[in-house]
This record gives structure tokens, C-alpha cells and sequence, in this order.
């Protein structure tokens, strides 16, 4: 991308532009998981950079703690940026684009609350196999949830880094091998998870921004997604254990929401079972 911006005569924005496309790719190795591509073209001010993946599912932002290690990219991309947006493709994929120019950044039409509007009601891929929902509800405490929600991503996110190095041979050799057997067990577990995971966040977020500190998920599940629970809890506490011993970037999962966390997927896994 340097050698592009070069190319163009952009030097003055190597830098932003280096930023927000590492946080665009990174998001598209790190959630996408297809093929994905970079261009890079000249505009009137400044410059266009856009990755292009396959996937129809579109990331949603939150509210991120000072000490998270993760949730900060829409930000990021829009503090550097002068607009930027999100196309979703007609064969399927999106493309995720940003202008960088050396004009003061405005938030335009395309602010962080529209996007988020657009990804509030993001079309997921359908079961090719449908079957009956189970609904359950689980009464959550707001912040806690949310609390629990970027503990977990800074979790899932610093092992999919690992299994990222490992592929790309950058650190493999450091890293232990329960390390990386955790890691693709973590990272199977999320995506098998992913579905219920995206509605409890959702109904999270939207009794956040009602100023709720209490809420009831109301959640629509199917019989697979008790297991589907057990596993990503199971390798959640296995994760927690490696922080707690220093072998992980992450400090210490706190006791009360590990607690939390444990209670209410048992009740999901609970409800699931009991209709199942």
C-alpha cells in the first residue's frame, strides 16, 4: 500500500492510511474468513482505500472500556478518516471503504450511529437446515453484560492473533502448543456460538442506550446451541486460566463476572435442554 500511495504522490498520508487499512484488513482475517482484497485509488483531496471480502455479515460496534485491547476500530476508522462507509455487494461480501485526506475530519452521513443503524439490522445467513426456535430468557444485568461482552472479545481476539501468527510462521515457533489447541478451540466455539451471542448483544446494546440497567434477553435458539454454549464457556474458563497464570496479554477475567458469565449460559443451557 506504501509503494501505491508513492505512486500516486500521497506521501503525507502514508501513515492515517497504513492505520485504517490495518484495522480493515485485520477485521476481515479476524471475522470474515474469505478472501480479501485492497485497492487503493487517488480522489480529489486525498486518497480511497477499500477491502472487499465475501462474507454478508458486517460488524457491529460497542462500547469499549479504557482497558480493552479491542472494540476501538470504528473509531479508529473514523477519526482518520473524512468519510467512509459500508457496501454490501449483489453476489454476496461487502466492501468497507474509507477517504483519508489531509481536511479536517468531519463525521459525514456516514456516522458511526447510522452505521451502526445499518449493521443493527444486518441480514445473517440462514440455516440451510431449519428448525424449530426455542425461545429462552435470561434476565441480565446491563453493564455487566456488556462488561463480560469486551472482556471476551479481548480474549477471542488476542488467540485468533495467535492462530493468525501461527499460520503466517511470524511466532508460531513461541507459541506453546496448548496455546494454539485452545485458540482453534475458542475460535471454533465463537463461531459455532456466533448467532446467539449476536442477539445478546444486540438486546444489550439497545437496553444500554435506554438507559436500562437491567434487561430480559429474549433469545430464539435451536436444540445444537446447548452444546454449542458448553463448549465456548468451557474454553472461555480454560482461557481465563491461561491469563491468570501470565501466559496470556490479558489480565485476569474479575471473579463476580466470570460468576455472571457462568450463570447465565447455564440458564440458557437450561432452557434449551428442558424444550429439546
Amino acid at each position: 500500500m506504501t509503494d501505491a500511495l508513492n505512486l500516486l504522490g500521497r506521501y503525507e498520508l502514508v501513515d492515517d492510511a497504513a492505520l485504517v487499512v490495518s484495522e480493515l484488513i485485520a477485521n476481515g482475517v479476524l471475522h470474515a474468513r474469505t478472501e480479501i482484497s485492497l485497492s487503493v485509488e487517488s480522489t480529489r483531496d486525498g486518497i480511497r482505500v477499500a477491502v472487499t471480502d465475501g462474507s454478508p455479515v458486517l460488524p457491529r460496534g460497542g462500547p469499549a472500556s479504557p482497558s480493552a485491547t479491542s472494540g476501538r476500530g470504528l473509531l479508529l476508522v473514523e477519526r482518520l478518516s473524512s468519510s467512509w462507509g459500508v457496501e454490501i455487494l449483489a453476489g454476496g461480501g461487502k466492501v468497507v471503504w474509507a477517504e483519508i485526506d489531509q481536511v479536517a475530519v468531519v463525521v459525514n452521513a456516514s456516522s458511526a450511529e447510522d452505521l451502526l443503524e445499518l449493521w443493527d439490522t444486518d441480514a445473517w445467513p440462514s440455516d440451510p437446515m431449519p428448525e424449530a426456535c426455542i425461545e429462552v430468557s435470561v434476565d441480565v444485568d446491563v453493564q455487566l453484560m456488556l462488561a463480560s461482552r469486551v472482556h471476551t472479545d479481548d480474549l477471542v481476539r488476542e488467540l485468533q492473533l495467535t492462530l493468525v501468527n501461527a499460520a503466517s510462521r511470524v511466532t508460531a515457533a513461541a507459541t506453546p502448543p496448548s496455546v494454539l489447541w485452545l485458540a482453534r478451540r475458542l475460535d471454533a466455539a465463537t463461531e459455532e456460538f456466533h448467532e446467539a451471542r449476536r442477539q445478546m448483544y444486540g438486546q444489550t446494546l439497545s437496553a444500554a442506550k435506554l438507559g436500562l440497567t437491567q434487561t430480559t434477553l429474549r433469545l430464539r435458539l435451536h436444540r445444537h446451541d446447548a452444546d454449542a454454549a458448553r463448549r465456548w464457556l468451557q474454553a472461555l474458563d480454560e482461557a481465563d486460566t491461561l491469563t491468570s497464570a501470565g501466559i496470556l496479554l490479558l489480565p485476569p477475567f474479575p471473579v463476580a463476572m466470570t460468576a455472571f458469565r457462568r450463570n447465565y449460559i447455564a440458564a440458557i443451557i437450561g432452557q434449551v435442554e428442558a424444550a429439546a
